[in-house]
């Protein structure tokens, strides 16, 4: 059925097309992220100019009095300067404004050149080469044997040879490419700036390609009736080949993506339109709305306020890293944040003129009379058209124009069908409510000899509400500054009236290829920014003209959270009103374009803190104790910007500082003269005589800049203390080549960059530490590792100057991984100091990992996941004496997991290479280790069950896993699905095929019970074989032990019931080719011995003791032995017996709160 531009009812799937409808929709490239930033003004200043840092603009802006652009900045959609206030600016456009060229930018011109290959674009950041004509062909054709199958509708017959029309490149480096053919030959173009015109390309059949910087429009024009009734419109048929992408078809809007290997869309094109020429172009100074112009103004729109709270944001520093328990701080004190002084606005930079209005075409003739078209940009507000059917099979993009629209005399040709080729940037769209299932993705407008305009509004003419929506590409070097001035920019280029109407801009989540009416992005007063009244672009009365929007507030959340892209919708504020109705120049030179101006907060090194004399800054118990004198505090502060103005240390009696308040005063304001870049600052001494003997105080420091934006206090958390003690020796200072300290930051073991110093010592090989007294009358050093047990001592003099160092030589650290050797001073009179905690990591022996061990100590180890879901690693440690021998004990614990840095610079920078896994990266995991299980390298693995699957997560050797190493464990047909696991143990090679197995309980399909499975066989991809054992009485049991107990060689079991609260032993049967019999452990009549044993009496229930786990010999006696955690938050070893449990186990972890909230062991 036909139908006009007017609302009536349709049968499902007809359309209303709206006047503000897209001309030529198109394949598009879908790079998932904005390439790069915006440009500026339009000039073209790019080529051959020399690059220019950050830090000489900054100096130069400073010397000239002038904003200095930082060229070595530059990308295609943004530029930054250095301003000579200090502060910095920034344009980010909406659209590319330039392209690099032969290694330089230039100004974005995609009119075509001819190349050896075809006519290209001269300076695009894609690349597309369309046909000269198929005479003048390469001798290349396309080829159906690279094309990758997709999901079809149907086949369709093949047509005759296929001819190039167009090649677009998408993806990193042109990796990918994509051919669109024509079956039959394609006439030589006729090229009109970026357009190339295929004239007669069937009889009565035009076609025109229009080159972009995101890509190419396609639009084939009917020129009279006759054309209509040739067979290639019938159906449209067009080659669509890609050697590397899967193109698939949405049956609902038409869409086509081209996805890659990754299923990631790297390329799309928009649904398909056809339109006719029985409209008039809507033109800015016409006729349209010149009867009906408003009697009054509008309703006053509220105060400008927007939705975001107005509130300064806290100034950020570097994350954290996750901080283990064990350094967690325990005297907790709530403190204010750092806040900036008030700050001058920045001037505001006048708006520039509009562009003068276009200046009509040329008239077109002969062969070209087709490029002179008016509706060849688009269908006008009185069209007629309809939606175009798509289909897809392997090879073949089919579009079936609407035959009764085709052939209704209504109709009134030329026509036009687009079924478009298009690169997709995700700039902006338009959403429609009369298409609401359609998108118009980077959409072109429809004026003649126009740009493309984004529009706002009810407009009467076609009964269609719009509004629009753009993604700025956003630098996430914003992360941490203060943004002083946002100001989103746009040209409105046609209103309904002279007669001025709101309209707002919010803040919202990103839009993409697929963002259409009904899924679009809300726009309500909880995320606007800004609301404004005008009108221009209607006659002459109100000639087109820049607006200006404050988005402050969006653009510091937005610099806050460390995004790369902002995204902003326009809506009118009556969208009832034709008087509202709006456009804007959405792309090319006057696009939108977000100028910031912001100023970097200055910093404070997180590791540069320090006190005097010979103290330091500790954050965790015991706190370095300072003796009477004169005190100095020392940090250094850094300012991108250079105008770092002064470091603010705060000191205070821990506890009181709302009662006390800072005790250094003016003391504590330490100018950086002229060093306002990096500085490195002490204050004044300050006389101890003011402080209190045997008292507790913390002090911190923040760096502020001469526009008064200040950076976090640091340390960040916790903090610095010391305690003033004027009688007991303070605490001795350690250091060792041989094991490097690993906590300079005074954080414990964490993942900062020092947490990368691991020893030259291999584990259990003697190493040295140094020591040196404070105090001129100590005696002697006691230390020891891992606790407060001091097994060993070096003699001191009394009087012996403090500058003279001792020597604890042939030391053995107990354990592979994180260790803390405690170090302390006794003087003449007995008296001792607090220890002296000093933090390093041992390196593993060069050998393969014993199962359970992840630090390469031939030790087992313990894995936790946290309240918080993160992943700590408990080393075990061996005896003092004998270092091949284990005792189970667990101290300290270091972070399990890490990722790459996503933040660090393939080509080089100064951020280290990996930072913490996510926070509560393991949250609802179940995990487990006992091996190499993956890759077979001999490092010990992690098997996780998350997010309702199962991984391997592979070790490094030094007691932690990659998370982006991961991989998926795939189980056989007929598997459970591991969502309904409820337990999962490694238990090595319990068939004796050479292939770890696993052990699970499974929650039943109806979630009555749990079922005992077994997994045999993964041989780093899938398991072989999953076997059910027993399919119910599991779900008050959990396993234990899964190894072999008894000593003959054969798996054994032993599982805690929570109905008796004790541990039983299932002896395993050995198979006749090998290993245990699997069905031996199935039931307690079917294994050795006809019966479970007690392995351990009363007092096991899972109330009692939350958490166990089996693990390989700790203390070498080849027994698998326990750790239990208890209800009171302490950890038990219980070595294990061939025949059942003796004793009450040794407590290796006193009660501490954060064991009861543990989530899992394994």
């Amino acid at each position: 059925m036909t139908r006009n531009w007017r609302p009536r009812p349709g049968r499902r799937g007809s359309v209303v097309l709206l006047a503000t409808a897209v001309a030529a929709t198109g394949i598009v490239y879908a790079g998932l992220r904005l390439d790069g930033g915006p440009a500026p003004d339009d000039r073209d200043p790019w080529s051959g100019s020399s690059t220019v840092t950050e830090a000489n603009a900054v100096r130069q802006a400073a010397r000239t009095g002038k904003p200095v652009e930082v060229t070595a900045d530059r990308t295609a959609r943004s530029t930054t300067w250095a301003r000579p206030d200090g502060l910095m600016a920034k344009q980010l456009h909406s659209t590319p404004m330039r392209a690099k060229v032969g290694g330089e930018w230039k100004k974005v011109d995609p009119n075509l050149r001819r190349t050896g290959s075809g006519w290209e674009p001269k300076a695009t950041n894609t690349r597309m080469v369309f046909s000269p004509g198929s005479g003048e062909q390469d001798g290349q054709r396309a080829s159906r044997s690279t094309m990758r199958r997709v999901s079809l509708v149907r086949r369709a017959a093949a047509d005759a040879a296929e001819n190039p029309l167009v090649t677009l490149y998408v993806g990193a480096g042109n990796e990918y490419k994509i051919q669109l053919t024509w079956p039959g030959p394609v006439p030589t173009p006729i090229i009109d700036g970026n357009r190339a015109l295929y004239p007669e390309i069937f009889p009565g059949g035009d076609l025109v390609l229009t080159a972009d910087d995101d890509g190419f429009g396609q639009l084939m024009v009917l020129k009279n009736r006759q054309a209509a009734s040739d067979p290639h419109v019938r159906q449209l048929v067009y080659g669509l080949h890609s050697a590397q992408l899967t193109f698939r078809l949405d049956p609902v809007t038409g869409i086509v993506s081209a996805e890659n290997a990754d299923d990631e869309e790297v390329a799309m094109s928009p649904t398909p339109l056809m339109w006719d020429s029985s409209g008039q172009p809507a033109v800015t100074d016409g006729g349209v709305g010149a009867t009906a112009q408003p009697t009054g103004s509008e309703t006053p729109d509220p105060a400008d306020t927007g939705g975001l709270p107005d509130e300064s944001p806290s100034p950020t520093a570097e994350e954290e890293a996750v901080e283990s328990d064990e350094q967690s701080d325990t005297d907790v004190e709530v403190l204010p944040s750092a806040s900036d002084s008030s700050a001058p606005e920045p001037a505001e930079s006048p708006l520039p003129s509009a562009p003068a209005e276009p200046t009509p075409a040329p008239s077109q003739s002969g062969s070209a009379a087709t490029l002179g078209l008016p509706s060849l940009e688009g269908p006008s507000p009185d069209s007629r058209g309809e939606l175009v059917e798509a289909d897809l099979s392997t090879g073949q993009w089919r579009l079936t124009p609407d035959q009764d629209f085709l052939d209704d005399p209504a109709t009134t040709y030329p026509v036009f069908i687009d079924p478009s080729v298009k690169k997709h940037t995700q700039d902006w769209t338009t959403a429609y409510n009369r298409h609401p299932n359609a998108t118009f993705y980077n959409g072109k407008g429809f004026n003649k000899g126009g740009t493309h305009e984004a529009r706002v509004g009810f407009e009467s003419d076609t009964w269609g509400t719009s509004r629009s929506f753009f993604n700025i590409s956003f630098d996430r070097d914003l992360k941490g500054t203060k943004i002083t001035k946002a100001k989103l920019r746009l040209l409105e280029s046609y209103s309904w009236s002279c007669s001025a109407r709101s309209m707002s801009v919010h803040l919202t989540g990103e839009i993409d290829s697929h963002t259409n009416w009904k899924n679009a992005p809300k726009l309500h007063d909880g995320n606007k920014l800004a609301t404004k009244s005008f009108a221009h672009g209607y006659k002459s009365g109100c000639r087109d003209a820049f607006e200006t929007f404050d988005v402050r507030k969006g653009a510091q959340k937005a610099a806050d959270k460390g995004d790369d892209s902002i995204t902003f919708g326009l809506r009118a504020r009556d969208e009832k009103s034709q008087y509202a109705w709006k456009k804007f120049h959405a792309t090319q030179d006057y696009a939108p374009v977000l100028e910031l101006v912001y100023n970097r907060r200055p910093s404070v090194v997180s590791n540069s803190l320090d006190m005097g004399p010979d103290g330091k800054c500790t954050t965790t118990k015991p706190y370095v104790r300072m003796g009477s004198g004169a005190l100095t505090f020392t940090a250094k502060g850094t300012d991108k910007d250079k105008n770092l103005d002064y470091l603010d240390f705060d000191l205070w009696p821990t506890g009181q500082w709302d009662s006390a308040g800072d005790l250094l005063g003016s003391t504590g304001k330490v100018s950086v003269g002229g060093d306002t870049g990096t500085a490195l600052r002490s204050t004044k001494e300050f006389s101890t005589t003011k402080l209190k003997n045997g008292t507790t105080y913390s002090w911190r420091v923040r760096a502020i800049d001469d526009a008064g934006t200040t950076s976090s206090y640091y340390p960040v958390k916790t903090p610095c203390r010391f305690v003033l003690d004027t009688s007991a020796p303070r605490p001795p200072v350690v250091s060792s080549t041989d094991y490097p300290n690993a906590d300079g930051n005074q954080n414990g073991f964490g993942n900062d960059a020092e947490d990368a110093n691991w020893s030259a010592k291999k584990f259990g090989t003697a190493g040295a530490f140094t020591v040196r007294a404070l105090n001129s009358d100590v005696v002697r050093y006691e230390y020891g590792f891992n606790s407060a047990t001091y097994t060993g001592n070096v003699g001191r003099t009394s009087g012996t100057a403090t500058s003279v160092s001792a020597v604890l030589s042939g030391a053995k650290p107990p354990t592979a991984g994180p260790n803390v050797l405690y170090v302390r001073a006794i003087d003449g009179a007995g008296n001792p100091s607090d220890p002296t905690k000093y933090f390093f990591y041992v390196s593993p022996r060069d050998q393969a990992d014993s199962p359970g061990d992840f630090t390469g100590d031939k030790l087992p180890d313990l894995m936790v996941v946290t309240e918080g879901g993160n992943l700590a690693m408990y080393p075990s440690q061996a005896d003092k004496d004998d270092l091949a021998k284990g005792t189970g004990d667990l101290d300290y614990s270091m972070a399990g997991a890490y990722r790459s840095n996503p933040d660090k610079d393939p080509s080089g920078d100064d951020l280290p290479p990996y930072v913490p896994a996510s926070s509560g990266h393991f949250k609802g995991a179940l995990i487990t280790h006992n091996g190499d299980i993956y890759g077979g390298d001999g490092l010990q693995d992690l098997v996780v069950r998350l997010s309702g699957k199962l991984w391997v997560y592979p070790g490094d050797g030094y007691g932690a896993v990659n998370v982006d190493r991961r991989q998926e464990i795939l189980l056989p047909e007929g598997a459970p699905s591991p969502a309904d696991f409820t337990q999962i143990v490694c238990a090595g090679d319990v068939t004796g095929d050479g292939r770890p197995d696993f052990f699970a309980t499974v929650r039943n399909s109806a979630g009555t019970d749990d079922e005992l499975w077994a997994f045999t066989g993964y041989h780093g991809a899938t398991v072989d074989l999953a076997v059910r054992l027993n399919s119910s009485a599991w779900k008050e049991r959990d396993l234990v032990v899964t190894q072999d107990v008894s000593g003959d060689g054969v798996t054994d079991l032993v599982y805690r019931s929570d109905v008796s609260g004790k541990l039983w032993l299932r002896k395993g049967i050995a198979a006749s080719g090998g290993g245990v019999d699997l069905g031996s452990l199935a039931t307690a009549a079917n294994s050795s011995g006809g019966e479970d044993n007690e392995y351990g009496a009363s007092g096991w229930s899972s109330s009692a003791m939350p958490h166990l786990m089996g693990t390989p010999s700790a203390n070498g006696d080849t027994v698998p032995d326990i750790w239990a955690v208890r209800a009171d938050g302490s950890v038990r070893f219980h070595a294990g017996g061939k025949t059942a449990l003796s004793g009450s186990g040794t407590e290796v972890i006193a009660r501490a709160d954060y064991w009861k909230t543990r989530i899992g062991i394994g």
